[in-house]
């Protein structure tokens, strides 16, 4: 007897309509020729996830053996269907809150900052003088630790 039972867990976005998702993915077990009609496949919208509303989809198979490709095969025609449907497959997310901090608010869109052209290759930093208005790193050795030119620092202890 070589007869088993997949099980596809999947997420989609809050803003989806859950009747619909559950339509699509029975539509969509069901339509696979390894699948069973007996017993039926099964769709279960399973829980309020922290990112997601999570469903499960469940089938028979006769073969076990073809567990891999059926699964495979089910989860790809998701991905498309709901890609042609508009439902998102959200990915985890976690929103931070820091206490104490004033936020910063950014009044452009990442998409305009993307569509700027490079800062012309001419602009760069030609001397120390213009990074440090001619103090601090005017007489820091680039080689060394960071102590003054000329100047050698003491070896670390090694306690």
């Amino acid at each position: 007897n070589k007869l088993g039972r997949i099980d596809i867990p999947i997420g989609v976005g809050y803003g989806s309509d859950p009747r619909k998702v559950h339509a699509i993915l029975l539509e969509l077990i069901k339509a696979h020729p390894l699948v069973l009609k007996n017993p039926e496949p099964a769709v279960a919208f399973t829980a309020f996830g922290a990112s997601s509303l999570d469903f499960e989809v469940r089938a028979f198979l006769a073969d076990i053996t073809t567990l891999m490709r059926v699964q495979n095969d089910v989860r790809f025609a998701i991905v498309e269907r709901f890609a042609e449907e508009g439902i998102e497959i959200p990915f985890p997310r976690t929103d931070l809150e820091v206490r104490g901090v004033v936020p910063v608010r950014f009044e452009r869109e990442a998409s305009d900052m993307i569509s700027e052209k490079p800062a012309a290759t001419d602009s760069r930093v030609e001397s120390q003088e213009e990074v440090a208005g001619g103090t601090v790193l005017d007489n820091v050795d680039p080689l060394s630790s960071g102590a003054p030119a000329g100047k050698k620092t003491p070896p670390r202890s090694s306690n």
